[in-house]
């Protein structure tokens, strides 16, 4: 398995179908997609379950050796996004890591760069992204700002994440998950076209919530 992406989710369900339709015609045999649900109390997760008994959803999550691309887990109370990120993680079989807020989009051919970028073998990627509402606004890979630890603007090798996330913190948690794990001697690679959608400015989002 090439990649594990993770989508934690809590009370997106005005914006869940959108961030499936986004992601799911670009998924492979060599992908796996994990969803965590925080407890949401707004029919999250009877949207994700709705879109996904679409006819896209028997198309795109394949058996592979007996197992099924797509896991699905909920919280029975709400513990964060820390925490929820972290089952994602205990579950993943890929070797790479991407992870998608729950809200956001990426772009038409988000799997084909990521899958383009790690040929080349380095500790981890950076790649670009954009703000899609509000006032439009792209950031490039080789130049994100100082402000930007999003832990979604990367993707991460697995056996190169020594430390969970820090389920005690309730904001900078990626910055500290960046901090722990990423060492000054990683090589890196980047995706210049922007490749990820990022919804500025919600309230109620993950990083707002949890």
């Amino acid at each position: 398995m090439k990649l594990s992406i993770i989508i934690p989710t809590y009370n997106v369900a005005e914006y869940i179908d959108e961030c499936l339709q986004s992601l799911l015609p670009q998924l492979t045999d060599e992908c796996e997609l994990i969803i965590v649900d925080d407890c949401s109390t707004d029919g999250t997760k009877e949207k994700i379950f709705g879109y996904l008994t679409h006819e896209m959803a028997s198309k795109y999550f394949q058996y592979k050796d007996g197992e099924k691309n797509f896991k699905f887990y909920m919280h029975e109370t709400n513990k964060g996004v820390s925490a929820a990120r972290n089952v994602g993680l205990k579950v993943a079989t890929g070797e790479h890591i991407a992870f998608i807020d729950g809200d956001d989009l990426v772009s038409n051919n988000y799997i084909k760069q990521i899958f383009e970028a790690i040929k080349k073998e380095k500790d981890a990627y950076k790649l670009s992204w954009e703000r899609f509402n509000l006032e439009p606004n792209a950031f490039f890979s080789k130049h994100l700002p100082e402000w930007n630890c999003s832990i979604w603007c990367i993707i991460w090798k697995r056996n190169k994440i020594e430390h969970m996330f820090d389920e005690t913190l309730k904001i900078a948690e990626d910055k500290k998950f960046r901090e722990e794990n990423i060492q000054e001697e990683w090589t890196w690679g980047y995706i210049d076209e922007p490749i990820y959608k990022y919804r500025g400015g919600r309230l109620g989002s993950l990083s707002n919530e949890n």
